[in-house]
């Protein structure tokens, strides 16, 4: 089974946070202290309705869940572009941020990588 790796912004999505403060459930976020961009509008939430079975998804598959900032992912989607001609939305990179910033911390083992990344038509 693959390890499942989410990402998403900073404190606005309650699968990540409960991941990242290993808490055993998710719980909603309080909706006045999230604040949507047009970066991370399609990642951000204060209740995730399946979020407890994404959450045990990612620890039953060893994976692991973190967080991405808005500059960040403008960065991501504009090399992505740039040099493979993909046109994704920024906020989908969230994923792949979180995978290469592990692999920063702790090398991964050469392997296959799969990424899932949205876009548009240009």
């Amino acid at each position: 089974m693959p390890a499942i790796v989410a990402g998403s912004s900073f404190n606005k999505n309650p699968i990540v946070q409960a991941f990242l403060k290993k808490m055993p459930t998710c719980e909603d976020l309080v909706p006045e202290k999230i604040h949507e961009t047009k970066v991370n509008e399609p990642l951000i939430n204060w209740h995730s309705i399946d979020g407890d079975y994404a959450l045990e998804a990612i620890r039953d598959s060893d994976g692991w869940a973190g967080n991405a900032s808005d500059k960040k992912m403008l960065s991501f989607s504009k090399f992505l572009r740039d040099r493979e001609g993909l046109h994704v939305l920024a906020a989908s990179t969230a994923g792949l941020i979180s995978l290469l910033d592990r692999h920063q911390k702790e090398a991964l083992v050469n392997d296959r990588y799969v990424a899932i990344l949205t876009g548009r038509k240009q």
